[in-house]
């Protein structure tokens, strides 16, 4: 596990696609790139051809998750790329709180943020370390946000 936040996402609208980026934009040699962080851990239900409706994909809903020693904050965003189906995620090493986690990924990552036009707020209960796995239908990552 690295031990430095990480994004996911679109880099910068001019070069578009969603990589594992380091705070310095360059994607770590030893990226440990978790499944399902393409869209994955944002808010809806994927439809049998694997997408998410439009209508479910609100800017800045963020949930959380807890995977593999990181705490997930991932939402729908279409600040780098304004096609629907464009997302961030942001692992910070640990077990965070909501508060702790948007305050980490931002100092990680202070371009990234100063870009969004939307609040980013969580949808569903924070994430608490005596969260026992099995709280997140699907998931079981450890959080008590909803699938």
């Amino acid at each position: 596990m690295l031990t430095q936040p990480l994004f996911f996402g679109v880099w910068s609208p001019t070069q578009k696609g969603h990589f594992l980026h380091g705070s310095g934009g360059h994607t770590p040699a030893s990226s440990e790139r978790l499944a399902r962080l393409d869209q994955g851990f944002c808010r809806g239900v994927k439809n049998r051809w694997g997408e998410v409706d439009p209508t479910q994909q609100i800017e800045g809903l963020a949930r959380l998750h807890f995977v593999d020693g990181y705490t997930v904050l991932a939402f729908w965003d279409r600040s780098g790329d304004n096609r629907y189906g464009s997302n961030s995620a942001f692992l910070v090493p640990g077990r965070h709180a909501f508060a702790d986690a948007v305050r980490l990924a931002r100092e990680a990552f202070p371009s990234i943020w100063a870009r969004f036009t939307f609040p980013v707020v969580l949808e569903g209960p924070d994430l608490l370390p005596e969260v026992a796995p099995g709280h997140c239908p699907g998931c079981n990552c450890g959080s008590r946000s909803q699938a």
